[in-house]
């Protein structure tokens, strides 16, 4: 299994970080290097992704547990971010496909715009909400757009008294082919139909029990999760989202300062390293430096003690604030693996003008996972 979600969050993320490494090792490798574990892991992907369940219609990805469907927020993140990574090294539009659509499921269901903290899961008895009865598809789908389905379902027809799960794996260039259609006719189609779709499935995504507790930690992984979308695919449509997400981080963290409250070690080093990063798309001193007076003060003593994510994040933090000198980089107290990631972690500062762009683009080109890029006005 590409990525197992039957384990715990820091399990999943390690496994998630091991995979960002191979892609950057792939990324960077001469051109005269064989390509086989690259395109052995490029098939490991889509075979990974046809064996899960990915909603077609909304986006989520689910697993069934107990006879139930459930979406977890912290599992579609992770994932999402992995696709994002994937495509930028084997330059696949289905990839990014997939993660926008579940960066978009998490916006529109999983998000609650009320308090501005994810829902943890959501869980569906017996039936997920992408059920559909071939009567359905047959009243609410033209001729072409069944005939786009099909082809997305490997169905030869559309039986009226059956229940299709629409969770196919979305390949659209394979589907106009199979259905006789110009790719840019099947683009324009599947648009239409996913529209038409979602608003008639619409009253079956109201879930039948929630896990609704504000948990701050999907809050940050989701916020890192779109920042590397924004920096390495220039994903716009999500900035109002990280915005939201970053104000509530930046609101945490401020009444955490007028009142201390027990927090974990790992849970403060994720807030502070979720707000700094966000600061490469939206570039503000003062949080920052903010954010560096609440970091010195965390006790790192311990730091062989914390999960593995939690020991990267601190040393990209001192990396960074070492390099805007708010800190001294404590080089010398990390342990010797984590010392030799720090000497990896590159940390840039370029200016947002004309003249500087194409050094912006330049390194921006290949995926680089020790890349932390700054643009300041």
């Amino acid at each position: 299994m590409l990525l197992d979600f039957s384990s715990d969050y820091y399990v999943a993320w390690e496994q998630l970080n091991q995979l960002k490494k191979r892609l950057h090792h792939f990324a960077h490798q001469p051109i005269t290097d064989s390509v086989s574990e690259k395109d052995s892991l490029e098939r490991k992907t889509i075979e990974f992704i046809k064996q899960i369940t990915i909603d077609a219609v909304e986006g989520g990805f689910y697993r069934i547990e107990n006879k139930k469907y459930q979406v977890n927020t912290i599992e579609n993140i992770i994932l999402a971010e992995y696709l994002l990574v994937a495509d930028k090294v084997f330059l696949s539009g289905e990839f990014i496909y997939l993660a926008n659509r579940i960066l978009l499921n998490i916006q529109k269901h999983l998000f609650n715009r009320q308090t501005s903290f994810c829902i943890s899961q959501q869980n569906y008895s017996n039936n997920p909400p992408f059920k559909v009865s071939g009567n359905q598809l047959i009243k609410i789908l033209d001729k072409n757009e069944r005939q786009l389905l099909l082809a997305f379902l490997g169905q030869d027809t559309i039986i009226e008294n059956t229940h299709y799960h629409l969770d196919y794996f979305f390949n659209i260039k394979a589907a106009a082919d199979k259905s006789g259609l110009h790719y840019k006719q099947a683009q324009i189609i599947e648009n239409t139909m996913q529209q038409k779709l979602s608003a008639f499935l619409e009253p079956q995504y109201h879930p039948t029990t929630n896990n609704s507790k504000n948990e701050i930690y999907i809050n940050t992984q989701l916020l890192n999760t779109i920042t590397q979308s924004i920096i390495w695919h220039n994903n716009k449509q999500f900035i109002s989202l990280a915005e939201e997400v970053y104000q509530v981080l930046i609101k945490h963290l401020s009444l955490i300062i007028k009142q201390p409250v027990q927090l974990s070690i790992e849970k403060q080093v994720e807030i502070c390293y979720s707000i700094t990063t966000f600061n490469q798309i939206n570039f503000n001193e003062r949080q920052i430096k903010k954010v560096a007076e609440y970091f010195s003060q965390i006790n790192i003593s311990t730091l062989d003690t914390l999960p593995y994510k939690a020991q990267y994040e601190l040393i990209v933090l001192c990396k960074i604030f070492s390099h805007f000198n708010l800190t001294t980089s404590p080089i010398e107290q990390f342990p010797p693996q984590l010392a030799a990631e720090s000497r990896k972690i590159k940390i840039v500062t370029i200016n947002n003008s004309a003249s500087l762009l194409t050094k912006k683009h330049q390194l921006l080109e290949k995926y680089d996972t020790h890349l932390y890029l700054f643009t300041v006005n």
